[in-house]
């Protein structure tokens, strides 16, 4: 049962990372280097999840493996923002030039802005809460208040 559990953990970890590519891939009209970019941050944390699952009996990480793990799937969030962003803003520089008004994809692109720039916040608030080791959900019993990869003792 433990070991569906890890296989169903890094499996929807690797969806999330395909879904931030095709999104790349689809916004930057098929550039390779955007999306590989995206791709090896995204796949990041369940390759750490799968060396972290296979390598240790317990199953325990170093709080600073935590840390890294989560700060590089920052940059994998920052990275889809920053390419959506500029993509949204090549939309809109036209739009203004043609004086037309905004369009159903480019208020789609924004949305999608707003959902990987709210995950972005989360995720740099959790790596705030995990370098002072605050842990507001676990009473401060826990050595770690948030982590990508999975910890267990």
């Amino acid at each position: 049962m433990v070991i569906t559990s890890y296989v169903t953990d890094v499996f929807c970890r690797m969806v999330y990372a395909t879904f931030d590519c095709l999104r790349i891939w689809g916004i930057t009209q098929h550039q390779w280097l955007p999306t590989l970019i995206v791709f090896t941050l995204s796949i990041f944390d369940s390759a750490a999840n799968i060396y972290t699952y296979s390598n240790s009996p317990e199953y325990t990480i170093v709080s600073s493996v935590g840390i890294i793990t989560r700060t590089i799937s920052v940059a994998a969030y920052a990275a889809v923002l920053i390419f959506t962003i500029s993509a949204i803003w090549s939309v809109l520089r036209v739009n203004l030039e043609l004086k037309t008004q905004t369009t159903l994809t480019s208020l789609l692109l924004y949305n999608g802005s707003i959902q990987f720039g709210t995950l972005l916040l989360l995720n740099i608030i959790a790596i705030i809460l995990d370098v002072f080791s605050i842990a507001p959900l676990t009473g401060g019993n826990s050595p770690h208040s948030s982590s990508f990869t999975y910890v267990e003792k």
